[in-house]
């Protein structure tokens, strides 16, 4: 292992050899901002999590936050930022149960991380649970607009109506539209739902 003691590695933080190679990397600005973006249950963030493929011969996991002090001028959203990163040979529940292990081993206090946004991959979830016991784990946009578009696709929704009804609950970056996902609070959410049922 590779220890930051002497801060004499600042980003590669873990490495290990068998039973599979494995190499943890994160700085302390990231794991500081995790602490603050997603362990807070007053404003709770979203750790992200999603592998790369085709990078050669390992998977490279990188996690991601949303900075909570910062505003792009762009979108008016809290930007994404890099977190912690794993890479790693096989996608399974041990390199994932690495990655969580590591980061609580370099701030304990992130075992309270809140949420955790990824795909439906069994792995991450079985591996990220055990150190993240009071996670809860979430589809990230992606894939729950493909799941939308698929069913809407199933009941013979047309493709226009099948983009207006999509951009009604995630909204548009091209408009700028705001979607229902994006209502500060449950009341709104609910409000605005009974609206678009009836245009639906």
């Amino acid at each position: 292992c590779i220890e930051d003691s002497t801060h004499s590695h600042r980003f590669l933080r873990f490495v290990q050899g068998a039973p599979q190679p494995l190499a943890f990397l994160a700085d302390d600005r990231q794991l500081l901002d995790l602490e603050r973006f997603c362990t807070n249950p007053s404003r709770p963030g979203i750790l992200s999590i999603d592998t790369t493929y085709n990078c050669g011969e390992f998977y490279v996991t990188p996690t991601t936050y949303r900075h909570q002090m910062l505003l792009s001028k762009r979108t008016g959203k809290h930007p994404v930022l890099l977190g912690p990163t794993l890479i790693h040979k096989h996608r399974d529940q041990e390199a994932f149960g690495y990655l969580a292990n590591s980061t609580i081993r370099l701030k304990p206090s992130l075992a309270r991380i809140l949420a955790v946004g990824c795909d439906r991959d069994k792995a991450i979830k079985n591996g990220l649970t055990p150190h993240f016991p009071c996670a809860v784990f979430l589809p990230c946009k992606k894939h729950f607009e493909d799941d939308i578009q698929r069913k809407l696709t199933e009941l013979g929704v047309n493709g226009d109506e099948r983009k207006e009804i999509v951009a009604d609950m995630f909204g548009s970056e091209v408009t700028r539209e705001m979607g229902l996902i994006d209502r500060a609070t449950e009341l709104e959410f609910e409000k605005d739902l009974v609206e678009l049922e009836q245009v639906w």
